[in-house]
């Protein structure tokens, strides 16, 4: 995607944040299936949004095109 150098480690810090709280997530008991589901959505679009502010129109365009084929697959749980 061509980002600067500040870039990269902003978008480093964005996503090493966004790991720490879903790991806290999952590990988080007193939440319900569909509780975790909702927060996961939340922090889905946080980081997203973090990542928007970061990135350039045309980074952001290029984010989406390479993540939409990602949502198209079917998920593969056992």
């Amino acid at each position: 995607m061509n980002l600067t150098d500040d870039q990269k480690a902003k978008v480093k810090d964005i996503l090493a944040d966004a790991k720490t709280k879903h790991q806290a997530l999952v590990a988080d008991t007193s939440l319900n299936e569909e509780q975790k589901r909702a927060k996961m959505k939340e922090l889905h679009e946080g980081t997203l949004s973090k990542l928007n502010e970061v990135l350039t129109p045309e980074q952001h365009a290029e984010l989406k095109k390479k993540m939409t084929p990602a949502k198209e697959k079917p998920s593969e749980q056992p």
